[in-house]
C-alpha cells in the first residue's frame, strides 16, 4: 500500500518501524508481530530511519516499561479498563 505522510503525521512511522525491526530481531523485546505485518504491507522507504538508533532504543524501552506497568495494574485491578489516547502507535 502506497502512503504519503509528512511532518508530524510521518513521525508515527518511526515507532512502527522500530517495533517492526524489533520483531525481526532474534532477541526481540516486544514481539510485536502486528507491527511487522503492517510495516511489511506499506510501500514506504523506512531506510530514512536507519540512523536513528537512539530513537529506536528509546521507543523499545518506553514500550517495554509501559507494557510491564500496565500488566501490573491489570493484575492488581482485573476489572479495570485501559484507555490509550494520543499514543502515536506506541
Amino acid at each position: 500500500m502506497k502512503i504519503k505522510l509528512d511532518g508530524v503525521a510521518e513521525t508515527l512511522l518511526i515507532t512502527l518501524n522500530a517495533r517492526a525491526k524489533d520483531y525481526e530481531n532474534p532477541k526481540s523485546v516486544l514481539h510485536d508481530k502486528k507491527s511487522f505485518e503492517i510495516a511489511s504491507q506499506l510501500d514506504y522507504d523506512f531506510k530514512k530511519f536507519d540512523t536513528a538508533w537512539a530513537s529506536y532504543y528509546g521507543i523499545l524501552a518506553r514500550a517495554y516499561i509501559m507494557d510491564e506497568e500496565v500488566k501490573k495494574f491489570i493484575e492488581r485491578y482485573p476489572d479495570c479498563v485501559i484507555v490509550s489516547i494520543g499514543c502515536g502507535l506506541d
